[in-house]
């Protein structure tokens, strides 16, 4: 497991779960441990690729802000949790945990006694965070006033300022607090909590911060309905695994976080929370709601387990940090412009992609060339309408080459077609030309599935109606790892993945049980391997 500033962690110290017998007596004994090794790197300077987040808002603006919001809970206990949650003694909370980068409430535009008050308690518990080498950003919502924001942010040594929420001046504002900060003589990071679409079309910042993300579960429209399902008849799950690749194939290494909230979760939705995001090589911004912050507040038994348990899975995916460098696997390439008039519906091309367990790799447009094109057989470039000169001999010799390539109505050589698209001949390869600009999303799914066939696709999964995989590899490809994660209530038992490729072991990982092999019977097409349960995440590391 990793330490408190250190993106890597030490030395492998096992799989500790949650859910093993010796765990309560472990804990203490891990935390000690954790207490007295010190890492080499502080997450303070380490920079942001090795930051843990989490939400940790309170204090008298929070409480303006979200009484202003009509967010502020009834029940005058949880109140009182928000209004004192910078007690130094919720430092203590995090000890035995990876976490080691807060977002704390700085200023939201209330009344000059409130913000002096708020930037008081801050500043002191700013002080004792340092000691303990986590860094300390300041959140800014909207209608607060940029240079002051700037200003003392840098007189509290806060690391820097994040904008979350809708702010009219937008990047401007941004602006404005940097040099507010350069007045100060300070650097500090600078970034927005924002949408999907305005990080693919700008993508500033040394984070990737998303703020339309979803609660990872199976949706249920209310109390005792069936869950909504898709035009497949399999459940709908909500998931944020196709937004964190989107952001990553811009992102030039830069960490991605989903800013989602808590929707009156269960204790094991919030480990599906931080599974959702760290299979696709992200971090969920961990947030708590009221009840589980003011149990923990109190110390109350119940809430201090459930808190163990997230700790236990974000320690066990910083344990595994280097699987946020591995790459997609997969013989599939979606050419994504986000930037683009329809980039909602290039968003709904990835989810409905990822439904139907279709490995793909995303090439940004601004990335594609042929060496990007190299190793795939085929390219769904519908987001390319009309494309470049450029781009049409590119994709036109790929698919000369014998690949398949699925685009616009620009590529129609003759009047338009009357069925949703046409396959034409091209050299060795294939063309599928769909009449409009803009097909149906669900529809393209199935189409590509049907065009490039199930047996092709690299990984095919069997009895994972609730669950969804990411599958990816180093740049060898001699190392792949397939992850699991059951979005239902329930466990799955039996699933089954069939993967091409030669492979002699495969490792099953965990946060709920010790590592294990894996039996493999080999196919024509590669090797055959059965998880015999899966009950919120697993990965299984082929070699």
């Amino acid at each position: 497991m990793p330490l408190r500033g250190s993106p890597q962690g030490g030395g492998r110290l096992g799989v500790i779960s949650p859910f093993s017998p010796g765990f309560g007596v472990l804990f203490p004994l891990l935390i000690l441990v954790f207490t007295l090794m010190a890492s080499a790197v502080s997450a303070r300077a380490a920079g942001a690729e090795g930051w843990v987040p989490t939400r940790w808002t309170g204090g008298p603006v929070e409480v303006f802000h979200r009484s202003r919001n009509k967010t502020l809970p009834a029940d005058p206990r949880l109140r009182e949790t928000v209004r004192q949650w910078y007690s130094p003694a919720t430092l203590e909370l995090l000890e035995g945990t990876p976490i080691n980068c807060l977002l704390v409430t700085w200023s939201a535009g209330a009344d000059p006694a409130t913000e002096r008050e708020q930037r008081r308690v801050v500043s002191n518990y700013v002080r004792e965070a340092h000691k303990r080498e986590i860094v300390v950003l300041g959140l800014v919502y909207p209608g607060a006033e940029a240079p002051a924001a700037g200003r003392s942010a840098a007189e509290a040594e806060l690391d820097g300022l994040v904008m979350d929420g809708d702010f009219p001046a937008g990047e401007r504002f941004g602006e404005r607090v940097r040099e507010a900060l350069a007045g100060k003589g300070k650097a500090a990071v600078v970034f927005p909590i924002t949408s999907l679409e305005r990080l693919w079309r700008e993508g500033q910042g040394p984070v990737l911060a998303v703020s339309d993300s979803l609660w990872p579960r199976v949706r249920v429209f209310s109390e005792g309905s069936s869950v909504t399902s898709g035009p497949s008849g399999d459940p709908w799950i909500d998931a944020n695994g196709w937004r964190v690749r989107s952001l990553r194939a811009r992102a030039g290494g830069r960490p991605v976080w989903l800013g989602h909230k808590p929707e009156k979760p269960g204790p094991e939705e919030y480990l599906r929370a931080v599974a959702d995001a760290a299979l696709a090589g992200g971090r969920w911004i961990v947030s708590l709601d009221d009840e589980l912050r003011a149990g923990l507040y109190q110390k109350q038994p119940e809430v201090l387990a459930t808190w163990r348990r997230l700790a236990a899975y974000l320690n066990f995916f910083e344990e595994h940090a280097e699987w946020r460098r591995l790459s997609p696997r997969a013989r599939l390439a979606i050419v994504l412009h986000g930037a683009g008039e329809n980039s909602a519906l290039s968003g709904e091309v990835l989810n409905l992609f990822s439904r139907r367990h279709m490995p793909y790799r995303i090439i940004d447009r601004r990335d594609l060339s042929r060496a990007a094109l190299s190793g795939t057989e085929t390219v769904v470039a519908v987001d390319l309408e009309p494309p470049t000169a450029a781009e049409r001999q590119m994709l036109a010799d790929f698919a000369a080459a014998g690949g398949l390539v699925v685009a616009g109505p620009s590529w129609a050589r003759g009047a338009a077609a009357t069925q949703a698209y046409s396959v034409e001949m091209a050299g060795r390869g294939r063309m599928a030309i769909y009449s409009k600009a803009i097909p149906d999303p669900d529809t393209l799914s199935l189409d590509v599935l049907r065009l490039v066939g199930k047996e092709k696709l690299g990984l095919r999964l069997y009895n994972v109606s609730p669950i969804l995989s990411d599958f990816a590899s180093d740049s060898s490809g001699k190392r792949v790892l397939l992850g699991l994660l059951n979005y239902s209530e329930y466990p799955v038992e039996s699933v089954t993945a069939r993967i091409s490729g030669e492979f002699r072991s495969a490792r099953l990982y965990s946060p709920e049980a010790a590592v294990s092999d894996l039996p493999l019977e080999k196919t024509p097409q590669g090797v055959e391997i059965v998880i015999p349960q899966l009950s919120i995440c697993a990965a299984v590391l082929l070699e």
